[in-house]
């Protein structure tokens, strides 16, 4: 029990690290680059330049500027669209819900016989961990409610496989469930 806390203290800094530094090496030059330009056109307006130069020189930066943030969508989008993460070695820990539940806010207390129940009724189980909702697969791609149902009067379970985010959805393949 305190190896999974430890586990999930150094996962929760981890998280809490990377989420802290958001911006690139590369988008803090650009904040540099584009400062340095702002106070090279300051000074050209104070030394008494034209206003054709400096509308010229603000059309070219305005330019420049938006070419990199379209490329810089485009990578965000390819990247953001299909994510990858390993649950192979640390399992993914969270609880079972009913997708239905998810818009009331009211989430059951499930038992085996009750999940088997909604499951044979076309109701989905999902995977809750903290706020993110994960849909479970089986490795050969099929829906994995009805194995998800048998640990359904768990707490929590614990997952082994590898996580996706495609289109905004969490996707979990899972290789092995267990309770926790």
């Amino acid at each position: 029990m305190i190896k999974y806390i430890f586990m999930l203290v150094v996962m929760a800094s981890v998280l809490f690290i990377s989420c802290n530094e958001n911006k690139t090496p590369e988008e803090k030059t650009k904040e540099v680059t584009k400062d340095k330009a702002a106070a090279d056109n300051f000074d050209d307006l104070v030394a008494g330049s034209t206003n054709d130069t400096l509308k010229q020189e603000a059309e070219s930066e305005s330019k420049t500027t938006a070419e990199t943030t379209a490329a810089e969508k485009t990578e965000a989008n390819e990247t953001t669209s299909v994510k990858g993460n390993d649950y192979s070695k640390t399992p993914l820990v969270g609880e079972i819900v009913v997708l239905t539940d998810l818009g009331t806010g009211n989430f059951r207390k499930l038992t085996k016989e009750s999940a088997k129940s909604l499951v044979s009724q076309g109701h989905t189980l999902v995977l809750k961990v903290g706020q993110a909702i994960y849909f479970v697969y089986n490795e050969d791609g099929s829906s994995a409610s009805k194995k998800l149902s048998g640990y359904a009067n768990n707490v929590k379970i614990g997952m082994i496989g590898k996580a996706k985010v495609v289109d905004g959805v969490n996707i979990f393949i899972a290789s092995m469930i267990e309770s926790m």
